[in-house]
């Protein structure tokens, strides 16, 4: 069973959306961290 375009362009997504995901909780973590230094 070969994959049809439209699956492939699928996963591109999800894969993005993990990776967009990934890096605003660390963005989020890393204020967080800079917040309780900060007081």
């Amino acid at each position: 069973m070969r994959k049809t375009r439209k699956e492939e362009r699928r996963d591109e997504r999800t894969v993005k959306i993990m990776l967009m995901t990934a890096i605003i909780s660390l963005i989020v973590s890393i204020i967080t961290l800079i917040t309780a230094l900060v007081r």
